[in-house]
């Protein structure tokens, strides 16, 4: 059994490479050292004893759904694991019933993710609209005056890549529902850091990798599929493992039906090293809590914004209401550009993004980080 993992203990970890002050978790985020290690023991399986490696894949795979039911507040046949983000985009956009006319709204700025999928669908006459907005990220009143009756989908990120800004998810899932639209989430940007209750908001499907926020390696993440949804999507893939199967000694079968579940996105052979240190990962997230690791986030960026807001050198592009601020903020300055060098140069690793410097601490980071980043600003 792993060890209980804390705050106040978390640090113990990771492992950062030469004193590197880390705060960019929004791109791609360290595994910790149990991750690591359940990875190492599930190949030390295959190797020494690989008939036995479909149990700890199973128990791996079971351990995910849970993980990601309870993240996500919703029923464990709601969820399954996918590869990327752009994977449950993708289930969305080809799978829901889109025909010639149909609409699809989008946020104007938006991670090309979630944006590509949708192009996509031009080809079949279907028509893709975007919500326009001035200030930090698209306001409800920016999305009621491009969706119409002949909406039928509203796809959006739950965090705005490039400036932290929190969509109001809630109202958005109100508007779509008043059209009779589904309701897409791209989650990434704030899954595993910021609460999100998929039951309540009413999301129809959700997709986020796990390489960021969540702690895990590229190439494997979750997808949430509401049974409204599930009742008219056509799987973009199908699987033999799309179907349920009381045991692999009679594979004759060619007449099961497909699994009611979100398990019927399931493609085949599961990337199993990256799913057993995905279901740690998960587990340790909630061994501290999301909204610990809130708390924690936004603490430390409260010192950071109280620096930049001190320097008139300094903008702050990020909203900072309660209700649009995440757990990572972008600020710029006249010379932005070498600032971020001179930041790498000196290991203090962030991110350059549409114009500012991002800064994505996480529950590994400490007071400490922030304040090396405040001496060099």
């Amino acid at each position: 059994m792993s060890t209980k993992t804390t705050l106040q203990n978390v640090k113990d970890e990771f492992e950062f490479s030469d004193d590197a002050t880390y705060l960019n978790a929004a791109s791609v985020g360290p595994m910790p050292k149990r991750t690591r290690a359940a990875i190492d023991s599930y190949y030390a399986i295959t190797q020494h004893k690989p008939w036995t490696s479909d149990i700890a894949l199973g128990e791996a795979f079971d351990s995910v759904r849970q993980s990601s039911a309870k993240l996500l507040h919703t029923n464990i046949d709601n969820v399954t694991y996918g590869y990327n983000t752009g994977y449950g985009i993708n289930v969305a956009a080809f799978g829901l019933p889109l025909e010639k006319g149909d609409e699809v709204v989008l946020a104007e700025k938006d991670f090309p993710a979630n944006v590509y999928p949708w192009l996509a669908l031009q080809e079949r006459g279907v028509i893709v609209n975007f919500a326009k907005n001035k200030g930090a990220a698209p306001t409800i009143e920016d999305f009621e005056k491009v969706v119409t009756s002949k909406t039928k989908v509203i796809a959006v990120s739950f965090v705005q890549f490039y400036n932290g800004a929190k969509l109001p998810l809630a109202e958005l899932s109100k508007l779509a529902k008043s059209v009779n639209a589904f309701f897409v989430v791209d989650a990434i940007q704030g899954l595993g850091v910021e609460p999100l209750n998929f039951d309540e908001l009413e999301i129809d499907i959700l997709s986020a990798g796990g390489q960021k926020w969540l702690l895990s390696p590229l190439g494997v993440g979750l997808i949430a599929v509401s049974p409204r949804a599930r009742e008219v999507i056509r799987p973009v893939m199908q699987s033999w493992l799309s179907v349920g199967w009381d045991d692999f000694f009679d594979l004759f079968q060619y007449d099961k039906p497909i699994h009611d579940s979100a398990k019927r996105f399931t493609t085949g052979t599961a990337p199993a090293g990256h799913l057993v240190a995905f279901a740690e990962s998960l587990q340790l997230l909630h061994d501290i809590g999301i909204e610990n690791i809130q708390a924690h986030t936004h603490k430390l960026l409260d010192k950071l914004i109280e620096a930049l807001q001190s320097n008139p050198r300094y903008n702050v592009l990020s909203p900072l209401e309660s209700q649009q601020r995440s757990s990572f903020l972008s600020f710029t300055c006249d010379d932005y550009q070498e600032l971020f060098v001179r930041l790498q140069e000196n290991n203090i690793i962030c991110a350059q993004r549409e114009g500012g410097i991002r800064i994505a601490p996480h529950c590994y980071s400490a007071n400490s980080d922030i304040e090396r980043l405040i001496s060099f600003l």
